[in-house]
């Protein structure tokens, strides 16, 4: 009894720490409609990520424009899109990273009308981090970034950010678990 204790709370204590150890896809699926307003995606390192409403010629669609570390894919001087399960990293044959401090001409998603992605990167502690946003027309259905400093991603790859309260519950969970455990033991 007390090795199955100890090994629930070891078990609570590493999922707790593990996230941070290991490379791990983070993204939200926040459905947000864009406005004029826009929605901001802020990243480490300073980065931000600001998406608004367009019209790119095909229907309402969706702009993009950069704050600090931020940088989004581009190809011959303008916003890059790519298809779901496409890698963004370093490494891109056809497209480079660039900063969009305003989300007029070059800052539109040319086919976003349609479900696109585009690749993101943003400098965190002097590396570079990859990631990805999702927008079909004038929403943005998703983003997500790789925490392990360059190291390329998938667009569309999904892990959901875990949240502190959850993480808190499986820690006293475990501890409760223990805690029974030692009063039975003991009676």
């Amino acid at each position: 009894m007390r090795v199955a204790a100890a090994g629930a709370l070891a078990l609570s204590v590493a999922a707790l720490i593990a996230p941070g150890a290991q490379a791990a896809v983070l993204s939200a699926s926040p459905n947000a409609t864009l406005t004029a307003s826009g929605f901001t995606i802020t990243l480490g390192g300073g980065a931000g990520f600001t998406f608004t409403s367009a019209d790119t010629g095909y229907g309402p669609g969706a702009a993009v424009a950069t704050t600090g570390t931020g940088q989004v894919t581009t190809f011959f001087g303008s916003v890059a899109d790519f298809g779901s399960g496409s890698s963004i990293d370093q490494a891109g044959e056809l497209y480079t990273f660039a900063a969009y401090p305003a989300a007029a001409g070059n800052g539109l998603i040319p086919f976003s009308a349609a479900d696109d992605f585009i690749g993101l990167a943003f400098t965190q502690d002097g590396a570079v981090h990859f990631g990805y946003a999702e927008v079909n027309g004038a929403e943005l259905v998703s983003y997500g970034y790789e925490t392990m400093a360059n190291t390329s991603i998938l667009t569309g790859a999904t892990q959901a950010v875990p949240e502190p309260a959850s993480l808190a519950l499986v820690a006293i969970g475990s501890f409760g678990l223990t805690v029974l455990r030692r009063r039975r033991r003991q009676a």
